[in-house]
Order: structure tokens, then C-alpha cells, then sequence
């Protein structure tokens, strides 16, 4: 089993089951794979699975944070950072 499948084998979603992927284009994710796992490198901790609103990446614009800019649209699954 390779490391990437172990690391994905430890994050889990809150039912306790495996991560479904949100967004490949474009990718999020702290790894940038899709997924919304974490390790100890994530400082942000990328771990919040959402559909996004034109609402909320209006307000995340408005705090410096555009992620139009990186293609995201109202609609898509993206992770967000639990600690901001």
C-alpha cells in the first residue's frame, strides 16, 4: 500500500467513512487533490467540505481571500479552513 493511500485511509469524513472527492478543476484541498484532508503542514486545516455561495466568496473577497481569482463559482464543492 502506498503512503498516499495510508494518509488517505487516516483522514475520514464525519460519518467515519472514506472522503469523496469535491473539486479536480479547479483542485482543492490543502494537497490540492480534491479532497479535503489534512496533515500537520496544513495550518489553515482545510477540512470543511462546502458548496459554495456567490454570498460567501463575495464576503471571503471582502477579507482578502478571492477565490474567484482561482476559478472557484458559486456552486461548486470546495474545502474551506476550519480555523479561520
Amino acid at each position: 500500500m502506498g503512503s498516499n493511500t495510508r494518509e488517505m485511509m487516516k483522514n475520514k469524513n464525519v460519518a467515519g467513512g472514506q472522503l469523496g472527492i469535491l473539486s479536480t478543476d479547479p483542485p482543492t484541498g490543502f494537497y490540492r487533490d480534491g479532497y479535503c484532508r489534512t496533515g500537520p503542514e496544513d495550518k489553515g486545516n482545510h477540512s470543511v467540505a462546502a458548496t459554495v455561495t456567490q454570498e460567501f466568496l463575495d464576503f471571503t473577497d471582502s477579507r482578502g481571500n478571492n477565490l474567484k481569482k482561482s476559478g472557484v463559482k458559486s456552486g461548486m464543492k470546495w474545502c474551506l479552513c476550519a480555523h479561520r
